[in-house]
């Protein structure tokens, strides 16, 4: 039985998320289908740090197909993965990439993420129906309750459950780190709103029928970085950049705080912390974590 997310709002499927086994893969486990709902089309699309926005008015793309595999075309060739970006059947663009899903890197891998308005025009799209007891396991968000908000997805490799990222060392990055830091090549972490996090943040999990678990993350607005922020309160994708994930989420430092230590908040204002004693530099937390899922 294949499983299909779908995310609905006034009854209707605006969006849909599913994961298949690749058939010729040397290397990465999973192709993901990406759909907008049906006669709907993303405002914007943005692919990570491939600098590519297509824009609704210039192009109607409601499918994308993300290949987290390599494929082997001779004894000595291999194509790397790739992203294709569709209007209907017809493909207008194709981004080649590294980033695969495997258990070399037992992380939950972000895929996309999807802005969602307050208010949407739907008026084309009929209320949706579904077979609950044939083939295909529908797990199935209402967003009506959300307002104008954005759904973040992460996908794990097979047989690393959500329970075991979430509840370990790097479970931080998906209950309070924010996109920028997946998307950012400086490093630079950035969070979600503090104020938001308890009662905007909804996290969700689903198993797949091939041992993965896809992470649902609903947060509410966010002040976003530069190139996503003209994405706020329209229906547009963000395909998140696929290179190197695992570096820039996990290769991080966690330092022993001194005592009495001042730091600078966003405000300008000046705060006591208390000392840090999880890990002493120059640890890792992505070893930590390895060490985590081993036990």
């Amino acid at each position: 039985m294949s499983t299909r997310i779908i995310l609905g709002k006034s009854g209707r499927t605006i969006f849909t998320f599913k994961c298949k086994q690749p058939k010729k893969s040397k290397y990465g486990q999973v192709d993901i289908m990406i759909d907008a709902g049906n006669k709907l089309y993303f405002e914007h699309v943005v692919a990570g740090d491939f600098f590519r926005h297509y824009v609704g008015a210039d192009v109607q793309i409601n499918s994308i197909s993300w290949h987290g595999f390599y494929e082997s075309i001779s004894k000595t060739l291999l194509n790397t993965p790739v992203i294709n970006v569709k209007s209907g059947k017809s493909k207008i663009d194709q981004l080649w990439h590294l980033g695969t899903i495997n258990q070399d890197e037992p992380y939950a891998v972000p895929i996309c993420s999807l802005y969602v308005p307050d208010i949407m025009n739907l008026e084309n799209t009929e209320i949706s129906s579904y077979n609950l007891t044939g083939k295909i396991k529908y797990e199935i968000i209402d967003l009506d309750d959300f307002g104008e908000c954005r759904a973040d997805i992460f996908v794990t490799p097979k047989n690393i459950s959500a329970q075991q990222v979430l509840d370990s060392t790097l479970g931080i990055v998906y209950k309070v780190m924010d996109v920028g830091t997946i998307n950012d090549e400086e490093g630079k972490l950035s969070f979600l709103e503090e104020s938001k996090r308890d009662e905007e943040c909804k996290l969700y999990s689903f198993e797949d029928e091939n041992g993965h678990w896809i992470i649902l993350r609903i947060v509410g607005r966010q002040f976003e970085t530069e190139f996503a922020e003209k994405l706020n309160n329209t229906f547009s994708l963000l395909l998140h950049d696929p290179n190197h994930i695992y570096n820039r989420i996990a290769d991080r430092l966690i330092m022993v705080v001194d005592p009495d230590t001042e730091v600078e908040t966003i405000e300008g204002e000046y705060v006591m912390i208390e000392p840090v004693n999880v890990l002493s530099a120059p640890q890792l937390l992505r070893s930590v974590y390895e060490k985590e899922l081993q036990t």
